[in-house]
């Protein structure tokens, strides 16, 4: 169900847009990261109990450069933006509550705009840095970068101890006080007081061709204002830099990477619309069931999984639309009813059920997808209603869109504006970052576009 209050995809209106990235892309050169178990950066409980979050991104293949006569340019205008106090007042608090004075440790962010608003400028290290630190005035949340070559996995954010050593950039040395918080890696701590000094060790230098990138948030920072934010910074850091996001994720909450094993459909393909037929006579409904089936396929081949399983479930999602779309607090509730009796087992029941988890009026308001399937099927069916409403704007419709025109319309929240953004974000649960999904499902679509009206 694409979550919207309108009855078809067709009614959901809008447009925007935003400065296109103008640098083109070096070729990456990728390091391989080392293999660990379990997640690449971790939040402690300690941190965790005190509201404290991060949002983080691997990006390959960036071209450092000293300066970039734009970035310079966008620099310059930061003095006229006003930051969000809520924020800064938030993590004013955050320190207190580690037993640090932020008048003393000013937060990474604060500082940087109080920097401004005297008159100093942005400081000029190089345009990865640059870019950052541009973004951090931007959106009022601390933020940081480290090369990743000379990282050594895990990254957590966690309590210090007693007497831990770090060699902040410019080469003084500092020892932690028990308890405060740092990132520190499996060799050293990274940074003091979550955001306030870097280690020199793993500082961005214009030799740096991988980084991961970490935007920080305390009690009052949403997930979605985290992602977003993360989101632009990404952007700024790949306008002026180059290079590729390869993982974007809020810590703790990673790609699941388990293949899925989902019962083959007891149905052939065309028994299922034929099922679809039956329940759904107006036409313009199943254009968005036949757009959920091909992405689906697309993330199957993608991910490796059973193709016609996930095509299928793509394709049954809503089979009880036209039952339910005057009365949706049903829905998906008679799609199991419709899908026992044709044979279907409980994987698959559920798989479906999973798209309506955690919508407010609906039967299953408290469940939360866990699956990389349950994720697949949400992102994949949430996404069409963009990529239908953009086609229809468009003079040539689905015929040569861009991931990066759709991001376009992703980001503004008038857009669409009752589509679940951080739904769609859930593609990063099963591995794909939003540019990469993008452009998967723009394709699929694209293949069936004389059958959806948008050829």
């Amino acid at each position: 169900m694409i979550l919207t209050d309108k009855i078809s995809i067709r009614d959901v209106i809008l447009f925007p847009f935003m400065k296109p990235l103008d640098m083109p892309k070096p070729q990456l050169q990728t390091v391989q990261l080392k293999d660990i178990s379990g997640s690449k950066v971790i939040v402690t409980k300690g941190a965790q109990d005190l509201g404290l979050k991060t949002a983080y991104a691997i990006i390959d293949g960036v071209n450092v450069k000293s300066k970039h006569e734009e970035l310079e340019k966008q620099k310059k205008k930061a003095g006229i933006l006003k930051a969000d106090t809520g924020k800064l007042n938030g993590m004013q608090e955050a320190y207190r509550s580690f037993g640090i004075d932020p008048t003393k440790r000013i937060p990474s962010a604060e500082a940087l705009i109080k920097r401004v608003e005297q008159g100093k400028g942005i400081y000029k290290v190089n345009t990865l840095v640059d870019a950052y630190n541009l973004s951090s005035i931007r959106e009022s949340l601390p933020m940081a970068a480290y090369d990743l070559v000379k990282v050594n996995w895990p990254i957590k954010l966690r309590e210090a101890k007693e007497g831990e050593e770090i060699t902040i950039i410019g080469g003084d040395k500092k020892k932690t006080k028990q308890g405060e918080i740092i990132y520190a890696d499996e060799s050293r701590v990274l940074c003091l007081d979550f955001n306030y000094r870097d280690c020199d060790f793993t500082k961005i230098t214009n030799k740096t061709k991988q980084v991961i990138v970490f935007v920080d948030g305390c009690i009052g920072v949403s997930d979605d204002e985290l992602l977003q934010s993360l989101d632009n910074t990404c952007d700024l850091i790949t306008q002026f830099n180059g290079g590729e996001v390869v993982e974007k994720c809020i810590a703790g909450r990673e790609a699941l990477s388990e293949k899925t094993s989902l019962s083959k459909p007891p149905l052939t393909r065309e028994q299922a619309w034929a099922l679809i037929k039956k329940y759904n006579k107006h036409e313009p409904d199943t254009y968005h069931f036949l757009e959920s089936e091909a992405i689906m396929k697309a993330l199957a081949e993608k991910l490796g999984e059973d193709v016609d399983a996930w095509g299928m479930l793509g394709l049954l999602h809503d089979v009880d639309w036209g039952l339910t779309k005057d009365n949706v607090s049903e829905h998906t509730v008679k799609s199991i009813e419709i899908l026992k009796e044709a044979g279907f087992k409980e994987d698959f029941i559920e798989a479906v059920a999973s798209h309506n988890y955690g919508w407010p009026g609906g039967q299953w308001a408290d469940k939360k997808r866990t699956k990389k399937v349950h994720f697949a099927l949400a992102c994949a069916e949430t996404l069409t209603g963009l990529i239908h409403t953009y086609a229809l704007m468009r003079k040539d419709k689905i015929q040569g869109m861009k991931a990066k025109g759709l991001k376009k319309k992703f980001k503004d929240k008038s857009f669409a504006a009752k589509v679940n953004r951080n739904i769609i974000r859930e593609c990063e649960k099963i591995g794909l970052s939003m540019d990469e999904f993008f452009n998967l499902a723009i394709d699929a679509v694209r293949k069936i576009a004389d059958q959806v009206k948008l050829k």
